[in-house]
């Protein structure tokens, strides 16, 4: 199991496999992700989809986790809407709301989706200026499937009058089918 530490970036490699024969694991597989497995949280990247599954926390965490695109050899475009997002003013500490939508062409990864979801969790009680948020979770999108094409697009509610869209893309955008963008759904005539 590959694992990649966010935010350090730092790398590490486990060769050990878990033991799901215990008390915890037993028939229905093995309970931890890729913090319990290696000792640091990060990417959990399963290479062999014919393994047992492992249970996965319903806690916040930032341990994405990816499985092998079923169809390396075609170009399509994998689309994502996280419509609560939440993070915290870095200068005020109020909450912040967003929705996310991720747009990717994968290489040789996808990304989990339950994974995904507990990833976008973990910022709720963590201050991050808007452009910061949506550029940190690009990148590590970015590190951990390596996509053809990536494209995320946060828009954040109305705070003092003012609603803020942050685009932030990767790879060849050509790739990537045109879309209307989210903020025309919220925007005022």
């Amino acid at each position: 199991m590959d694992a990649v530490a966010f935010p350090s970036r730092s790398f590490a490699r486990s060769a050990t496999k878990p033991d799901c024969s215990g008390a915890a694991g037993g028939k229905n597989g093995c309970f931890g992700l890729a913090e319990s497995l290696t000792g640091q949280s990060g990417l959990a990247r399963g290479g062999d989809e014919s393994q047992e599954p492992t249970m996965m926390t319903t806690q916040p965490n930032r341990n994405l986790e990816t499985f092998a695109n079923p169809s390396p050899g075609r170009d399509y475009e994998v689309e994502i809407l996280c419509p609560e997002f939440t993070c915290l003013c870095p200068k005020t500490g109020q909450p912040d709301f967003a929705i996310f939508r991720l747009r990717y062409v994968p290489s040789e990864r996808c990304v989990e989706l339950k994974s995904l979801k507990l990833y976008f969790w973990s910022f709720r009680d963590e201050g991050h200026f808007h452009e910061d948020v949506t550029n940190r979770i690009l990148d590590d999108l970015v590190q951990g499937i390596s996509p053809r094409a990536m494209e995320l697009e946060g828009v954040f509610n109305i705070r003092g009058g003012l609603t803020t869209t942050v685009i932030a893309r990767h790879g060849d955008e050509t790739l990537l089918t045109p879309r209307h963008r989210l903020a025309g759904l919220n925007s005022v005539s």
